[in-house]
């Protein structure tokens, strides 16, 4: 009986052996130990149908496989309707040294695709795992490797050491001055040779398979030159300063000490941010000052990373030693050694396939990102900035359904609400599954939400200037606030305030970071005001560790008292008003009750607690209007400054990418006489958040404002947005399809967000022509946004 028949018997057999509803996998992989399903059902959610022994983390679940022969079985009972979603984890030992790997296992790389099984019928679904889908699951772990550096180097010294003085009994030799200079300069470049095979995660498949070995001699190319030149300094000193040469020997210690040091940082700094640290990054850190980049880019420099840098430091002392040993005695073998290894590496035709950021020296990337820092060297290519569609300004009037509700309506008043750090993904009326903003959630029906908002930049002060001034932000690092604060362009505040309306500024944070105040003097409000002016009696939220950062705040409530303390100063003349929330900033300040929102992320769940208190700072601002016979008369414009990460595409917080969870934030219109919970999907930015709001006043927006009405059928249907603080990243959201160019590598992503909303999957590849007009269109925004923004400042210049 051929094979093929045999196999399709034993299927239709299992099938019918399965109990209803039940579904099982069998799984093959050569050489496996054990295996584990990793899934979820219809996109990734935890089930109730757990077989037992499953664990639920980071909201998808792991159940083991029971091993039958060669195959790994499980099954499932599902009911029908659903889509389980899964690929595999399991373990084999590899190479001479029999080491233990675990794998992922996924039905196609490097895209990392995963299998599905619909729960519709009862079957089994058999999978041999092709071995080139098989991505290395845990990586090898630094504390390990940390301690057994230092234990192996500290165990060769200790007993080379006991057998000179008590077996060859050697007598005490003078200190030789050269071997050392020697010894630290190989300590230097085997050390930094060590940390560069853990940042590039070689040194598991080398010794999996040894041959590997000249692939990681190649990414050590850029550390070995830094190395070398750092060696020639100090060797001309050495030679040309002899009276002094103690002290060149200890300044070269602190210099080689101090290497290794940047190199285990830039270790964390890449698992963080994805890049060594830049010359953006320290700017938009205030300097180090402030905790809303230091965290992204000092995250877990602490603790065990702390203790395993310090093992990889004190490893160096034994290793110098044993260096210095050999040396004194076979001066030529241990230099002749190193040249012969990098050599090897240096001549190797083996393609590592290593990213570049994580070869480039730490030392040599900073400096190359002070070149060019001033402005951006936007693509190659003829298409002039005088064709883009911002050169004409599209008809701000509203749709007829609005604009006759706008003209009718009562609106007088506005408050808007800035939430902090706030992606769209994680306010409940965009994602039902996270259920942190109840209040908005059940208050949506009296607004319309506006799906596809995004900031410019996923940053406050960018995003404070955006708003304000309906503009995009200037293409570069550097901050408005700080650089320009009075740049020539009018705010929403300085246009009310010529209609007679008051204006005010409550932030339950700090004001003073890049010179937010110092803007915000420039337009127009009445009074600005701070968690230092806050009259509510409310606990100082701070932290310790960033006592100096001004990171303090008060309870996000506090707005709410504040803001109607100054309401009833004067209610004769209608208000417009900025509340600035301050709790869902890092490091998150939740206060009351904890509630479990089962993420299994410790730092989402703080800052989903803190989430819940704005939306109740929400509640209490919509219940006291209403109680004022205010409501009626107010539009409440609730909005995100920009997203929040939490480790997706292997980010922190949020100004190291463009993804949705960088960029993508609500925004809603609040108003019981106006709104009935309508949803408007097309695609726009911070910067049309102004002209809508006066649209809904029934008032003309400045001509000069770049943005355009939200509420207006004529507007335009791209929104564009960059970040330029670890990567130069450019990008535009049109329809569903989200394209991204990366200017320091040159590479383009294109995602469609109806299919894939998070970004897994870049089909730019798949779609040349929309990719090339993409270009154009990104082009031709960027050449006249710099046009559009040099001609603003150069006004600022004029004395």
């Amino acid at each position: 009986m051929p094979k093929s028949i045999v196999v399709l018997l034993f299927i239709i057999l299992s099938s019918i052996s399965l109990k209803a509803g039940e579904i099982e996998i069998r799984y093959r992989l050569p050489g496996a130990k054990e295996a584990y399903l990793i899934w979820g059902v219809n996109d990734w959610s935890p089930s109730e149908h757990r077989p037992h022994g499953t664990i639920v983390s980071n909201k998808v679940m792991r159940t083991p496989m029971l091993k039958e022969k060669d195959e790994f079985v499980l099954r499932i009972n599902m009911p029908a309707g659903n889509i389980i979603d899964y690929f595999f984890s399991s373990k084999r030992n590899e190479g001479p040294f029999g080491i233990e790997v675990e794998y992922y296992g996924y039905n196609e790389l490097p895209a990392k695709k995963f299998f599905h099984t619909s729960s519709d019928s009862n079957q089994v679904v058999s999978i041999n795992q092709d071995l080139k889908y098989l991505y290395v699951g845990k990586k090898l772990s630094q504390p390990k490797y940390a301690g057994y550096i230092f234990i192996a180097f500290a165990l060769v010294a200790l007993v080379m050491f006991l057998y000179r003085k008590f077996y060859l009994k050697l007598p005490a030799e003078s200190f030789n001055q050269r071997a050392f200079f020697v010894s630290v300069s190989v300590t230097l470049l085997c050390f930094l040779f060590l940390i560069r095979a853990y940042v590039t995660q070689l040194l598991l498949p080398v010794l999996i398979k040894p041959t590997n070995f000249p692939l990681l001699l190649k990414t050590f190319s850029h550390d070995f030159l830094y190395a070398a030149l750092l060696i020639s300094i100090f060797t001309v000193l050495f030679f040309a300063w002899k009276k002094a040469r103690k002290y060149v020997l200890s300044t070269y210690v602190f210099f080689a000490f101090l290497s290794l040091l940047i190199a285990l940082i830039n270790s964390k700094l890449i698992e963080v941010l994805g890049k060594p640290f830049n010359f953006q990054w320290l700017y938009y850190s205030d300097f180090l000052k402030s905790t809303d980049a230091s965290k992204s880019m000092m995250a877990n420099i602490e603790g065990t990373f702390i203790k395993r840098s310090i093992l990889i430091l004190l490893a160096a002392i034994p290793f110098c030693w044993i260096i210095y040993r050999a040396y004194i005695k076979k001066p030529v073998i241990i230099p002749g050694i190193l040249l012969l290894c990098l050599a090897v590496g240096y001549f190797s035709n083996k393609r590592h396939g290593v990213a570049a950021t994580q070869i480039v020296n730490p030392v040599f990337y900073f400096v190359e990102s002070l070149n060019g820092t001033e402005s951006f060297s936007i693509f190659s290519g003829n298409t002039p900035g005088n064709k883009s569609e911002f050169n004409v300004k599209n008809n701000d009037s509203a749709v007829t359904k609005y604009s006759q509700l706008f003209r009718q309506s009562k609106v007088k008043n506005v408050i808007v609400v800035v939430l902090e750090s706030t992606p769209a993904e994680y306010v409940t009326s965009y994602n039902s599954t996270i259920r942190a903003t109840p209040f908005l959630d059940s208050i949506k029906n009296n607004a319309v939400q506006f799906n596809a908002i995004y900031a410019h930049v996923p940053a406050t002060n960018k995003s404070m200037v955006s708003f304000l001034c309906s503009t995009y932000p200037q293409l570069s690092f550097k901050s408005i606030t700080k650089e320009h604060p009075d740049i020539p362009l009018p705010s929403v505040t300085s246009e009310l305030k010529k209609l007679g309306y008051r204006t005010a500024f409550f932030n339950s944070g700090d004001n003073r970071y890049q010179n937010a105040e110092g803007f915000l003097k420039y337009r127009g409000f009445d009074i600005v005001n701070d968690y230092r002016d806050n009259t509510c009696a409310a606990t100082v939220f701070t932290d310790r560790r960033y006592k100096d950062d001004n990171l303090e705040g008060v309870n996000d409530s506090c707005l709410s008292v504040n803001l109607f303390n100054w309401i009833k100063n004067d209610p004769t003349k209608p208000f417009f008003t900025m509340l600035w929330t301050f709790q869902t900033h890092y490091p998150y300040y939740p206060a009351g009750r904890h509630i479990n929102y089962g993420t299994g992320n410790h730092s989402l769940e703080k800052y989903l607690n803190a989430l819940r208190q704005a939306d109740e700072t929400i509640m209490q601002i919509t219940e006291r209007l209403k109680k004022e016979n205010l409501l009626e008369s107010t539009l409440i414009v609730v909005m995100g400054d920009h997203g929040e990460a939490f480790g997706r595409h292997g980010q922190t917080t949020h100004a190291a990418g463009i993804f949705e969870e960088n960029l993508h934030i609500p925004l809603l219109f609040i108003n019981p006489g106006l709104f009935n919970g309508e949803q408007i999907d097309v695609p726009g930015g911070i910067s049309d958040i102004a002209p809508s709001i006066f649209s809904v006043l029934n008032k003309p927006a400045p001509a000069v404002w770049q943005g355009e009405n939200l509420f207006s059928e004529n507007r335009r249907k791209r929104v564009y947005f960059f970040s330029p603080y670890s990567d130069y990243l450019f990008g535009f959201r049109e329809d569903n399809y989200k394209f991204i160019f990366n200017a320091t590598d040159n590479t383009f992503d294109l995602y469609d967000l109806k299919s894939d909303p998070v970004e897994s999957t870049n089909i730019a590849d798949k779609q040349p022509e929309y990719v090339k007009q993409a270009k154009m269109h990104l082009q031709s925004w960027m050449q006249y946004q710099a046009s559009y923004m040099d001609t603003l400042l150069k006004e600022v210049k004029k004395p």
